[in-house]
């Protein structure tokens, strides 16, 4: 799943991907494909869980004040 910040971001994508790493399982894979599109790769996972931790994931950070 791709995800492109758009310039609402307050810090660094590769920071966000550190961050995003912490949040989710071992086996899922976080990493910047640019400045500003972090990918995410959610193993064993089907579409409407993985729309379920994007949604989360992003209420999450705009709460942590990294989205703008």
């Amino acid at each position: 799943m791709l995800t492109q910040c758009n310039g609402k971001v307050k810090i660094e994508i590769s920071k966000i991907a550190d961050q995003l790493k912490n949040k989710l399982r071992d086996i899922d894979t976080v990493f910047e494909v640019n400045k500003n599109t972090p990918a995410l790769i959610l193993s064993v996972t089907g579409a409407d869980s993985a729309a379920v931790v994007i949604k989360n994931l992003k209420i999450n950070f705009r709460g942590n004040g990294i989205l703008a």
